[in-house]
């Protein structure tokens, strides 16, 4: 991909895709072999008036270590700082992109169990951080004369 090609993605991510305001944050998602766009999309998240740009680099590699070699139980809990992280997301009502690149035959030879350990664990994530989601809007006071 040009860099100008580059360019004009990240601004239509960033325009039509997640439409960043002035002053808001966002986060990146991205592989490490896909860092090239994950820069180019954070430049273009400051020119549009971001007011930080997080990268949350993702190592495949060191996925399938996790997965060859740490427990069940832990491959499958998260850290109070990781929970920590999501509500301060949330709390700051961050936009997020993420870039997906994956390589089809990394865990090849790897545990069909522990395979599927490793897609728990992104999910547990997710579960995690929508649940805070709901959480949070639970104690969000909701006054109904703010929409007549």
């Amino acid at each position: 991909m040009t860099e100008n090609s580059m360019i004009k993605y990240a601004e239509t991510v960033l325009v039509s895709g997640v439409n960043i305001q002035k002053g808001q944050y966002l986060i990146i998602s991205c592989p490490i072999p896909a860092r090239e766009i994950a820069h180019v999309i954070a430049k273009k998240a400051y020119d549009l008036g971001a007011k930080r740009v997080y990268i949350d680099w993702r190592d495949f590699e060191f996925n399938k270590i996790r997965v060859e070699k740490e427990d069940v139980s832990d491959l499958t809990s998260l850290f109070d700082f990781e929970i920590e992280a999501r509500n301060s997301f949330i709390e700051k009502d961050v936009c997020r992109v993420a870039i997906v690149c994956e390589n089809p035959d990394l865990f090849v030879g790897v545990d069909r169990l522990c395979n599927d350990i490793s897609r728990i664990l992104i999910w547990s994530l997710i579960k995690a951080e929508f649940q805070i989601r709901i959480n949070l809007s639970d104690f969000i006071p909701c006054n109904s004369s703010d929409y007549s």
